[in-house]
């Protein structure tokens, strides 16, 4: 696996073939990222790292989350979060 800017700092998946790049809200960032290192997530290792699901209010209202959201809302009905 090669490593880029927009692999997920802790499972390496490729954030941008995924199209999983979005903005959280900054205590949210900073709760799972205290040394406030600037990198990217899979939205399924954020919710790993939260202890918990995602949800709409952890987003800024920004248009790049558009797409989060709605593969949020896929994982969601899917089941594929836990």
């Amino acid at each position: 696996m090669q490593l880029n800017g927009f692999n997920c700092m802790d499972c390496g998946k490729d954030t941008y073939q995924s199209r999983e790049y979005y903005m959280l809200r900054n205590d949210v960032w900073r709760r799972i990222c205290p040394d406030d290192y600037k990198g990217m997530l899979c939205l399924v290792c954020v919710e790993k790292r939260l202890g918990r699901a995602l949800v709409l209010s952890d987003f800024p209202y920004w248009n790049i989350n558009d797409e989060a959201v709605r593969k949020l809302n896929l994982l969601s009905e899917n089941c594929v979060i836990k």
